[in-house]
């Protein structure tokens, strides 16, 4: 566990927070974080109010590190009308992990495609030389 790595190399760690809050503010920043590429090199950035909005598939908006301008952008990829929520998507991800990463599931998870990122194809099969084989097929 992340924490008592921690601790491990920095013993005063362990005053500083317990691994109640050490959890709590690990969950508030991996839920809030935006990945980015800064300098050539990937990192990540809290962002604040970027991270206020809300998902919506298929995207609506890209963010970037701008560097010439030294700033976060949020570009829309169509017209949005004035007044209206602008949404970012938060990618094709499962249910579980809209749940254990942000704290909500969407209730039709499904691309524009038909494909659902919440199921996951298994292809079973019987052994022809399985002695219940007619049984089983």
């Amino acid at each position: 566990n992340d924490y008592h790595a921690i601790c491990k190399v920095a013993p005063d760690f362990g005053d500083l927070c317990t691994l109640e809050e050490f959890k709590w503010a690990r969950m508030c920043v991996c839920s809030r974080n935006f990945g980015l590429q800064i300098d050539g090199h990937r990192t990540s950035a809290m962002v604040p109010h970027a991270d206020m909005l809300n998902h919506y598939r298929p995207r609506e908006t890209k963010w970037t590190f701008e560097e010439d301008r030294q700033a976060f952008t949020i570009t829309t990829l169509q017209g949005i009308p004035s007044g209206a929520q602008v949404y970012d998507s938060y990618g094709q991800k499962c249910n579980h992990r809209f749940l254990l990463n942000y704290g909500f599931a969407v209730e039709d998870n499904r691309e524009i495609d038909g494909f659902c990122p919440n199921e996951v194809p298994i292809d079973l099969s019987v052994d022809p030389n399985d002695p219940l084989y007619g049984k089983k097929s």
